[in-house]
């Protein structure tokens, strides 16, 4: 199950694979970095709301039903962009934004529901470390698919890629669906007697216990700022690199740690408890932002190079230590759409983290020191949050 998850994963994160894409398309249609950066956040808000349907209709049909439905979503929306040759410019972009965006978007987000909610549950005791590997697949499949596509695009073209990649993406997700199964202790899934079943502890909170928690919205708001802390340097990892006078694919190393730091975290989420794995996550944003302080003060390489890593890491934990940290203060029961709801802090991330980037360059020149010192203030914002969650906890823990 895990290797089937992992597999799915791995070819879902093709909707991630978007620079690819992005810089065809710019080709054939002049299309401006706004109108295309929006493109993706139309991806990214509509992957939050299918995971969120997505784990409701999974306790209703099953996760195998949903990942097959997932599955053909994801093979029209690659498939459906095609249709953008021979509109003109604006016509265009809405072919964009409904295929790649809407319906693409919600069918990769319906499938990741699937893997977190269903798979990472079956190891109650190393649920950090099964969702870091899985996860680690979406991270590595842009830095995998991207050698792939560059070879093709001369080949097909750039529609013939997208073909080609919403093909992949149904088979491989069809194929998953067949190996995945509800966890016996999720809601609707009956009475069981197995391990697994005994660690739901009374604790869990349903959705909406969970979201009208003062606890939550701590949370969440945590969340928000650690994803939008590593977009601000991962929308401009290449520019940082060549602004500091290097190479712009070494920008892109933080790509590769985003993805394989994601299972050292998810290990160490399995190993600490959850407020250390918050504060592990904070501590790597303060490092990270000192040492990109330095980069600006002494154009250091080294030192940039350094924070590029560590950034990557601690925004590649995000997902993994979330998983974990919604499994252990909201119990296992109702995970599933727990989970999908937390994730709609990608949502707000992913608009505000590369808009502030953005308009901060504006008013620098296209330099990078105001960035760094907002990442640096986010770190101590996190810092403080995660001492304003352990009260919440310790009162709402005291009322039950």
């Amino acid at each position: 199950m895990a290797v089937a998850g992992t597999a799915a994963f791995l070819f879902m994160g093709i909707l991630y694979a978007w620079s690819i894409f992005r810089v065809e398309l710019e080709k054939l249609f002049g299309f401006t970095a706004a109108q295309m950066s929006l493109s993706f956040s139309v991806a990214v808000t509509f992957f939050c709301l299918g995971g969120f349907f997505g784990g409701k209709l999974t306790h209703r049909r099953g996760p195998a039903f949903v990942m097959r439905i997932a599955s053909v979503l994801a093979l029209i929306g690659f498939c459906g962009v095609p249709l953008m040759q021979g509109q003109d410019g604006a016509a265009a972009l809405m072919v964009l934004y409904l295929f790649y965006g809407v319906i693409a978007g919600f069918g990769v987000g319906m499938g990741s529901n699937v893997g977190m909610g269903n798979i990472a549950p079956w190891f109650p005791r190393h649920i950090g470390l099964v969702t870091g590997i899985m996860l680690m697949g979406f991270g590595c499949s842009g830095i995998l698919f991207s050698f792939v596509m560059e070879a093709l695009c001369p080949l097909v073209g750039v529609f013939g890629v997208f073909t080609l990649s919403g093909v992949s993406m149904f088979a491989v997700m069809l194929a998953s669906s067949f190996f995945i199964r509800l966890p016996p202790y999720a809601a609707g899934a009956g009475t069981t007697t197995t391990k697994a079943a005994c660690l739901d502890d009374g604790v869990s909170r349903t959705p909406w216990q969970m979201v009208s928690s003062l606890s939550f919205w701590v949370y969440f708001l945590w969340n928000v700022l650690n994803s939008a802390a590593g977009l601000l340097v991962i929308n401009s990892a290449a520019n940082i690199a060549v602004f500091f006078g290097s190479a712009a694919s070494l920008g892109m190393i933080i790509s590769v740690f985003n993805g394989c730091g994601r299972p050292v975290i998810g290990l160490a989420a399995d190993r600490l408890d959850r407020f250390a794995g918050m504060f592990l996550l904070t501590g790597m944003i303060l490092v990270s932002s000192a040492l990109l302080i330095v980069t600006a003060f002494t154009g250091s390489i080294a030192s940039m190079v350094c924070g590029l890593i560590i950034m990557g890491v601690a925004y590649g934990g995000g997902s993994t230590m979330s998983a974990k940290l919604v499994n252990s203060l909201y119990g296992p029961r109702y995970y599933s759409v727990n989970y999908s709801i937390s994730n709609f802090c990608l949502i707000f991330s992913a608009f505000v983290g590369p808009y502030v980037s953005g308009v901060l360059q504006d008013h620098t020149g296209g330099g990078y020191t105001s960035t760094f010192f907002l990442l640096l203030s986010i770190g101590i914002v996190q810092a403080v949050l995660i001492f304003i969650l352990k009260k919440v906890i310790s009162r709402e823990s005291s009322r039950v």
